[in-house]
């Protein structure tokens, strides 16, 4: 498949990505009086965002959740968004993932895989309603996929075409540590990341993961005095 061909069909998908999700949250926000009104794990994330946009950074206990999400919902907050705004933005990282999940598949199998790959992760209930939730999952889910993709595009330079950027170890270990803040538990894969490295790039990359990673144990020290890497 050509390359331009490849682009429109892959834009058109990243095109229908948005359109579909204008079509969900609109009917959402008609027509059910949850979207209106966060109730249980949306609740707390929609107070501790408020909480973080009127200057209280800090909390009164170490994190018990993957912090980024309430993070970057306090940053939208802070900004005057509010629940319909946050939406349209949660909608727009959807469509980058899906983006993403095409441009990691034709890097990796070819450009039929690609397609075929966003095509089925624009089809996905769950990854299709979670725009409209303020829940942590569609950030979970462009985090990870850039780190993938960031990776991948790494180990393909190393094997064949023209070497990486002298900054591509620090890009792919800000992008662990982002993926790592919304999901504690890739926290496990550091010194396997760490290990398949190639040694001239590992301590640039362990750098740039610890450094990005940083702000959580020392949150966690500052509430409780105790050292949590980033959830209890």
């Amino acid at each position: 498949m050509e390359e331009s061909t490849f682009r429109r069909h892959l834009g058109i998908l990243t095109a229908l990505a948005v359109g579909m999700q204008y079509l969900i949250l609109t009917e959402a926000w008609q027509n059910n009086p949850f979207s209106r009104l966060p109730i249980e794990d949306a609740e707390v994330y929609w107070a501790w965002a408020g909480r973080i946009a009127d200057g209280h950074w800090v909390g009164e206990t170490p994190f018990l959740s993957a912090p980024l999400y309430p993070y970057l919902l306090g940053f939208l907050r802070s900004l005057g968004l509010d629940l319909p705004g946050v939406y349209a933005f949660q909608a727009v990282l959807h469509a980058g993932t899906v983006l993403m999940i095409g441009l990691l598949g034709r890097l990796r199998f070819g450009a039929k895989t690609g397609l075929s790959a966003a095509t089925i992760y624009l089809l996905l209930a769950d990854p299709g309603f979670a725009p409209g939730r303020i829940l942590n999952g569609t950030l979970q889910l462009i985090t990870l996929t850039a780190f993938l993709l960031g990776t991948v595009c790494f180990a393909c330079r190393q094997k064949s075409g023209p070497p990486p950027h002298r900054h591509a170890p620090l890009l792919l270990g800000f992008l662990f540590g982002l993926a790592t803040l919304a999901n504690p538990t890739l926290l496990l894969a550091l010194p396997i990341l760490a290990w398949w490295m190639p040694r001239p790039t590992t301590t640039p990359w362990l750098i740039a993961a610890l450094l990005t990673l940083a702000p959580a144990p020392l949150h966690n020290y500052a509430a409780c005095g105790e050292f949590i890497p980033i959830s209890a």
